[in-house]
């Protein structure tokens, strides 16, 4: 998540085990009082970057290309980005459509 209050910038994030997700799916707006989960979560945060300084947007700038590329890679566990041979994003899929039967 990215926070912006007033010129300044943090990112909130945290790595969420899949057993935690697992629980609030089963059990969702319960899952405090349900779930079976007991480690915790730990929200972790950037920085804070001042954007009235010109370096430390070059610096947010610079961490957030990373975690652009990062994503893009294919090698985060994000959902369909993440590069498994199951993943239908990153298979060739073939039109049921030939473009000889395409009418314009």
């Amino acid at each position: 998540m990215v926070h912006g209050s007033h010129s300044s910038i943090t990112i909130y994030y945290a790595k969420l085990p899949n057993e935690y997700l697992s629980e609030i799916s089963a059990h969702g707006s319960d899952f405090l009082t349900h779930s079976t989960y007991k480690e915790r979560v730990h929200l972790r945060r950037t920085k804070k970057f001042h954007m009235g300084d010109p370096g430390e947007r070059v610096d947010l700038f610079c961490v957030l290309a990373k975690l652009l590329w990062y994503l893009k890679s294919g090698l985060s566990h994000v959902g369909y980005l993440y590069n498994h041979e199951s993943n239908p994003m990153h298979r060739i899929v073939s039109s049921p459509l030939n473009a000889a039967d395409r009418r314009i």
